[in-house]
């Protein structure tokens, strides 16, 4: 009488079908988790855009004015140190960019407070703020290597000289 042998377990076939199961399931997925994450990404951006837009508006509405994209006293031009004077810079020979001048209204305070309006941008004094991320400023989809997008404070509003 011949015995019949009862295997148990996945013959080689069965299990690299379950795998490629897994694999296209697998594929299916990581597209739709990038979607979901670029979709949070651009709903961040917006509202930092949002953020931006407020700021600019409380600005106007407290002053009277938009911020100017930078502010420079190196020159004898009365009409640009008297706009200069309005938005708070009275020192000679200085120059300052957009970014700084809203920083109270895009819930910045303690970095406009440490900012020296009395010396220019570059000044170590002004190093701090300077070099200080604000990710208001910034979208979460923007590049951030050193070589392709500069994400210090002023040197966003230094951008448009």
């Amino acid at each position: 009488m011949a015995r019949i042998r009862v295997r148990s377990g996945f013959t080689l076939i069965e299990l690299l079908v379950v795998i490629a199961i897994i694999a296209v399931l697998i594929g299916l997925l990581v597209p739709a988790v990038q979607k979901v994450r670029e979709a949070a990404n651009r709903m961040s951006c917006q509202n930092n855009m949002k953020q931006l837009g407020l700021g600019l508006q409380n600005y106007q509405a407290q002053r009277g004015f938009f911020p100017a994209c930078s502010i420079n006293t190196n020159t004898t031009n009365k009409v640009t140190l008297a706009n200069a004077q309005k938005m708070g810079v009275s020192a000679a020979n200085v120059f300052h960019g957009w970014g700084v001048m809203i920083l109270p209204f895009i819930e910045q305070d303690s970095l406009y407070k440490n900012y020296n309006f009395g010396v220019t941008w570059s000044d170590p004094t002004n190093q701090s703020v300077r070099e200080t991320f604000v990710k208001t400023f910034m979208c979460p989809t923007t590049p951030r290597g050193t070589s392709t997008m500069n994400t210090k404070l002023v040197e966003i509003g230094r951008a448009h000289v």
